[in-house]
């Protein structure tokens, strides 16, 4: 069952330990998204430069059934404590996609993971494309 929104719960979880910035989550909201997928949210004539809301929050997880026909952009840097291979996950609804940088540059960004269409909130498992490879990252570099 699907529903006409484009929401995503972008839910990160490190195989190793890890933290993001400490000044948190940067959530960004756009209204009067028609459709399901990332495209319809990046050509939607808001975005990126008008959201609705914008607000930084402690953690990547997004409202659960906030409202219809919107999309959601999560950003943070993340800096690992320890050097290690990680792995990452994402669900949401309706399709999302999770990238990562190289470095502290948004340009070299690649996407490590993405639900095809959509989950349920905090299942991880429902899609092979999900889960990301190992990402290898260094203790103390920003991503």
């Amino acid at each position: 069952m699907t529903s006409p929104s484009l929401a995503c719960i972008f839910a990160v979880l490190l195989v190793a330990s890890a933290q993001a910035q400490t000044s948190g989550i940067l959530r960004e909201v756009w209204t009067n998204v028609s459709g399901s997928n990332v495209s319809d949210l990046l050509n939607s004539p808001n975005y990126p430069g008008a959201p609705v809301w914008r607000g930084v929050g402690p953690d990547f997880r997004t409202p659960v059934d906030w409202q219809e026909n919107y999309g959601v952009r999560v950003r943070a840097f993340l800096t690992p404590t320890t050097s290690a291979n990680y792995t990452f996950w994402i669900s949401g609804d309706d399709q999302c996609e999770l990238w990562l940088s190289t470095d502290a540059t948004p340009e070299k960004r690649v996407r490590i993971a993405r639900t095809p269409p959509w989950t349920a909130p905090l299942l991880w498992t429902k899609f092979p494309e999900q889960r990301s490879v190992p990402v290898t990252l260094a203790a103390g570099q920003r991503y």
